[in-house]
């Protein structure tokens, strides 16, 4: 429309359409992907390093931390529509200002802080699970997994 061109009317029939189907395909998604993420913890915590707990138990935790991820969208949509970027983050890498580019920025870039909060409650909820008496390993262990996906998609973005 900008562009002058004028829309055909199927098309604007479709958008209310694609509101919806995103609505709910996101929605679909975040189960997904909480469950993913609960298996890669069951996975590596119960049958790796032998804990104690049950698949539910830690589908529990990880859907639990991750409530602060969703509270974390409410808090940036402000930020998102001030700065008219969609993909606006709070990172670590924004508070790098003193790096120019290159790989460490983009490191930092994709740290999510709510992430990292995320990731602790992870770890403090495993060690509950496993019955340790100090969380600080587990919230490290489970750290590892965004700081490793970060490194991952810092190598092959540029």
């Amino acid at each position: 429309m900008e562009q002058g061109q004028t829309v055909p009317p199927a098309v604007l029939e479709q958008v209310g359409r694609f509101r919806y189907l995103g609505a709910a395909g996101s929605f679909i998604a975040w189960g997904i992907f909480l469950a993913f993420f609960a298996g890669v913890v069951t996975l590596f915590f119960a049958f790796l390093l032998g804990h104690e707990g049950t698949y539910r138990q830690y589908l529990a935790v990880v859907a639990h931390a991750h409530l602060v991820s969703a509270t974390s969208v409410v808090l940036l949509v402000p930020l998102r529509i001030v700065g008219e970027d969609a993909q606006v983050l709070l990172s670590v890498g924004s508070f790098a200002v003193f790096l120019e580019s290159g790989y460490l920025l983009r490191f930092l870039s994709f740290i999510d802080l709510f992430g990292l909060w995320v990731w602790t409650l992870v770890g403090l909820g495993v060690a509950r699970i496993g019955r340790k008496e100090s969380w600080a390993a587990g919230a490290v262990t489970v750290l590892m997994i965004p700081i490793t996906i970060a490194a991952v998609l810092a190598i092959f973005t540029r």
